[in-house]
This record gives structure tokens, sequence and C-alpha cells, in this order.
């Protein structure tokens, strides 16, 4: 279930307006973007019952946080709020973490031609790939998005606001 997540082709969004526990907290993280609602807070929680993460929970941490703040996180065994989970670089605290979730997921797949995809693919190999690699994925991109009529209409309707 979490590689399904994790490869799926467009961008993942969660949204934890409460408890994430556990298999929650890993359900949360495997996402490309969390939000923490007001309501919301994640507690790593396998610590507790000496378990390891079996969907990944280390690796989830790990990558989107570092591994100090994997570290802090795995062992602090407490709750965690959002503002608190926006610090560690986990998630991004939200007053509303549902309606923040579907008003990003509404704007990022609004943009024509794969463009969606194209963001989840740039920021998912950001670490593992070299900055010319990257460039040369970016060029790739924009050529494709260039040829899409969708996209040239977007572009000059954003510069006619602009004048």
């Amino acid at each position: 279930m979490a590689k399904a997540i994790r490869n799926f082709h467009g961008p993942v969004i969660s949204a934890v307006d409460g408890p994430a526990l556990g298999l929650g907290t890993d359900l949360a993280l495997v996402a490309d973007v969390c939000y923490v609602g007001e309501t919301g807070w994640i507690e790593q929680g396998w610590g507790k019952i000496g378990a390891i993460p079996g969907i990944g929970g280390a690796y989830l941490t790990a990558h989107r946080a570092g591994k100090a703040a994997a570290w802090e996180f795995v062992m602090s065994q407490r709750r965690w709020t959002g503002p608190e989970l926006e610090r560690l670089g986990l998630a991004i605290a939200a007053e509303d973490a549902e309606k923040t979730a579907v008003e990003r997921a509404q704007w990022i797949t609004s943009k024509p031609g794969g463009a969606a995809e194209m963001y989840k693919s740039l920021l998912q190999h950001v670490f593992d790939e070299s900055y010319d690699v990257h460039l040369e994925r970016c060029r790739n991109y924009q050529a494709r998005l260039r040829m899409d009529p969708a996209r040239q209409n977007i572009a000059a309707q954003v510069l006619d606001e602009k004048r």
C-alpha cells in the first residue's frame, strides 16, 4: 500500500486533522506533502511497543527531514503538533488540514500538460540526482509544456494580468 502511494504518478497530499499514530503516521508521511491541522497530531509509536515501522517510517522521516530530525522524532515517543512537525520538516501546519489539502490538490491538478506529474518527479528525484541531471529534466519538461496549448493560454493570461 505504501509503495503504491509513493509510486503513484501524480502528487499525493495527506491531511491530518486528528490523531495519526503508528501506521497512520507512516501513511501520512508517505504522501508527497502532509498537512497537519490545529486539532491534528502525529506520533511515531512503533518504538513504544518495540517494533519497527514496517512500511518505511524511518526512511520517510529521514528522507523528509534528515537523520537528526528523524532520530528525534523516533526517540521522543511523544505527540507532535503541526507547528512542531513543520519545524522538523516533516509536515506543514495548517488551520484546517483537509481544507488546505483539497485547495492545494485542486491548484496543482488544474495545471495543464501533466505539470503536476512533472513537479512530483522533480521533487522526488531532487536528492538522488546531480544538479546537471536535474536541469536536464527541467529542460525536457519545459519543452513538453511549451507545446501544450492550454499552458500557452494560461501563460498569456498571467502576462496580461501583470500589465
